[in-house]
């Protein structure tokens, strides 16, 4: 498997515990450069997905220099699938 530049870790109503998880495992494995951390929707926690996300990863070993915040999207998933 080749090395990404960037990973894009999405915000979702859902829990993001998998998929930091999964991009923690690609950082980890020397597969990921970059990650974009994207979610400007509030949590349970009163905090923004992308700072959510973030801290997971930085909890996880990804260095914060090395994660992108986004934290004004709203509905990326479907605006993407539109522009597909």
């Amino acid at each position: 498997m080749r090395k990404a530049d960037l990973c894009l870790l999405f915000g979702s109503h859902r829990s993001a515990v998998a998929r930091v998880q999964v991009t923690v495992r690609l950082w980890r494995d020397g597969l990921v450069g970059r990650v974009l951390v994207t979610g400007g929707e509030y949590t349970a926690l009163g905090q923004l997905e992308a700072h959510e996300m973030c801290e997971a990863l930085v909890a996880g070993g990804v260095p914060g220099r090395h994660v992108i915040l986004e934290t004004c999207a709203d509905q990326y998933g479907r605006k993407c699938e539109v522009l597909s």
